[in-house]
């Protein structure tokens, strides 16, 4: 009883800061079609808790990194709080087969890629590419995945290849001047042909 308590304290917090954190498009990029970013971030919202908090960990983290004339930085701490209990509540999901490649944690694991990336956490992005390449192959490959799960969510999944820096889980124009996430050394070429 204690830990549903717990738990459902937990879901709470996460959905007031998700509700009440401005999520300033200019921050991530200004090429990033607006349509899309919105889709996107909505389908993440609607993914459950786990996505919730690394989406606010991730917001919070690239809010303190520090941004021309921005009054707006997030305490450290604060992200960190939202990544851990993000990744305890993964964790947990991880543990069962029945959720294990569901797509709540394919988003998530997109979001701990991102996070990683972004935050100077390198290391951490074959790890958490490895997994999700693992979770593509449990649930058939991606164009198994494409007939089965919500469009934005494949969207991020297809973005992955041409995914850029400080862009959260989206492609972006060609004419953007942000740096590419992945070098080709990372292996990113796995997720691509994860069948």
């Amino acid at each position: 009883m204690h830990v549903i308590r717990q738990l459902t304290r937990a879901r709470i917090v996460i959905w007031h800061k998700l509700t009440t954190l401005h999520l300033d498009l200019e921050r991530i990029c200004s090429h990033i079609h607006k349509d899309t970013f919105r889709r996107v971030i909505e389908y993440i919202k609607g993914a459950g808790p786990c996505s919730n908090s690394l989406l606010i960990a991730y917001i919070l983290a690239c809010r303190g990194r520090p941004k021309q004339n921005s009054q707006d930085e997030a305490d450290p701490n604060d992200a960190n709080q939202f990544y851990r209990v993000g990744t305890r509540l993964l964790r947990d999901r991880l543990t069962s087969s029945e959720t294990a490649s569901s797509d709540e944690n394919i988003q998530a694991v997109l979001l701990l890629i991102a996070y990683a990336s972004d935050t100077g956490s390198i290391e951490e992005v074959p790890i958490h590419t490895s997994a999700l390449a693992r979770m593509i192959r449990q649930r058939g490959g991606l164009e198994a995945l494409e007939a089965e799960i919500d469009p934005a969510l494949m969207l991020q999944l297809q973005a992955i290849p041409k995914s850029r820096a400080l862009h959260l889980t989206m492609e972006c124009e060609s004419k953007c001047t942000a740096e590419q996430r992945f070098p080709q050394e990372i292996g990113i070429l796995e997720l691509q042909h994860a069948t």
